[in-house]
């Protein structure tokens, strides 16, 4: 049998949690999931119960639920999650598509590119290379971005902790903007806010852009 690259799981509401393993197979912990293996990809449909999943390391996976929370814990592949209600929890991924109407999204650490898209919840961004990120409603906060990216959130406060070399956008309508830049890195700055005079206390250059705008909140640029 061959050894599964991609796993899919759906189910109309129940919690989902699929875990990585050093292992070659994939096996269902509980609920009453049916699994479908054909060759490399795997799918589980777990209708209206909560599922736990386990899979081989660095297995891409597809999740998709109406209600119900998801966790992918250990170490994945290429990740994509949609989910109309209910919290996103991720480990490590080499990338990931997340996209929730009312829930938090936490992903620890992702290699490449990390999209996060949600109406009403707060984001949490350990480490990523690149970032795309867009929230109605909710705080984004970012650990350690090494590319830049994109940020749009119409009502929440945003907070990068370090920014690397590359271009970075954030916009806010409502909502303070706070960057803190890496050591040694001289950006090119962009800001705006019409509530006040952003603070900046690094040095610039043309390293990259950081461009920043809110209409509402204060924007500080600090060395990370």
């Amino acid at each position: 049998m061959a050894i599964p690259h991609e796993l899919r799981v759906t189910t109309r509401s129940g919690s989902v949690r699929v875990e990585a393993e050093d292992r070659s197979d994939i096996v269902i912990d509980s609920g009453r999931a049916k699994l479908h293996n054909e060759g490399p990809v795997a799918s589980v449909d777990a209708r209206s119960d909560s599922v736990n999943v386990r899979c081989p390391t660095g297995c891409d996976v597809v999740v998709g639920t109406l209600s119900g929370s998801v966790e992918l814990v250990g170490r994945l592949g290429h990740v994509r999650v949609t989910a109309k209600s209910g919290s996103i929890d991720v480990d490590e991924v080499e990338s990931a598509d997340l996209r929730t109407l009312s829930g938090s999204v936490r992903v620890e650490r992702c290699a490449g590119e990390c999209r996060i898209k949600l109406l009403s919840g707060s984001a949490h961004v350990g480490e990523a290379g690149v970032v795309q990120i867009a929230s109605k409603s909710g705080t984004v906060a970012v650990g350690t971005l090494g590319a830049g990216g994109d940020i749009h959130v119409v009502s929440g406060g945003v907070e990068v902790d370090e920014a690397g070399r590359g271009d970075l956008s954030v916009k806010s309508l409502s909502g303070s903007v706070k960057v803190g830049v890496a050591p040694g890195v001289r950006p090119n700055t962009r800001l705006k806010s019409l509530s006040g005079k952003p603070r900046v206390s690094v040095e610039t250059g043309n390293d990259c852009v950081i461009a920043v705008s809110t209409l509402s909140g204060q924007i500080e640029l600090t060395e990370a």
